[in-house]
């Protein structure tokens, strides 16, 4: 965090400001302060986003001990290039963030938007369904939770989510989000994904 403010303080006296969208790692550190097994910030930009930052973590490498940062791993801010297609899909994100819930850092010159939290959702659970960890479905739950609350509190249809993961193009198994909506109605007491047909 501190290594983020120094960054943001930088952008601030170069009369420069940065809007990047924040990949999932950081989202869960900064959003829920869940530690992350990540321990550099992945973020998308454009090619000029790039230059800004490259000079950025520079100056924050080399002022870190002045101001009490712990050693930073060399490429710790890594900025996603995107494509053209990409890149509206990004921009769209930023135009839409000044007043919305995806909005996670803001100091200095620096701001970060999440992901949206139904793209959030499915890395979690495409990740799930690889990996017998526990912290895919527990951040799972937490994406899901917040999108229903930024949605009239208003349950998912699993042909929803089904169409979610065609979108991002990620995997999705019955039997994991099974047991994302049993531990969703165990922490937060209410309907997360409601089936339809034979899934469920």
């Amino acid at each position: 965090m501190r290594a983020l403010s120094l960054l943001g303080s930088y952008l601030t006296f170069n009369e420069t400001n940065l809007e990047l969208v924040a990949r999932e790692g950081i989202v869960s550190v900064l959003k829920f302060q869940i530690e992350s097994h990540c321990r550099e910030i992945g973020c998308y930009g454009s090619e000029a986003d790039r230059k800004t930052l490259c000079d950025a973590t520079k100056y924050v490498h080399a002022m870190r001990r002045t101001h009490g940062i712990p050693e930073l791993p060399k490429n710790w801010f890594t900025l996603h290039q995107v494509n053209m297609k990409q890149e509206s899909f990004v921009s769209a994100m930023i135009q839409d963030a000044e007043s919305s819930p995806y909005e996670i850092f803001k100091q200095g010159g620096l701001t970060l938007i999440a992901q949206p939290f139904d793209m959030l959702f499915c890395e979690a659970v495409d990740r799930a369904g690889r990996e017998a960890s526990s912290v895919s479905r527990n951040l799972a739950v937490r994406y899901l939770s917040e999108y229903i609350e930024t949605h009239n509190n208003t349950p998912i249809a699993s042909g929803q989510i089904r169409g979610w993961s065609m979108k991002y193009k990620k995997g999705w198994v019955i039997g994991v989000l099974n047991e994302i909506d049993i531990m969703y109605r165990e922490q937060y007491g209410g309907t997360g994904i409601v089936w339809s047909g034979n899934e469920g």
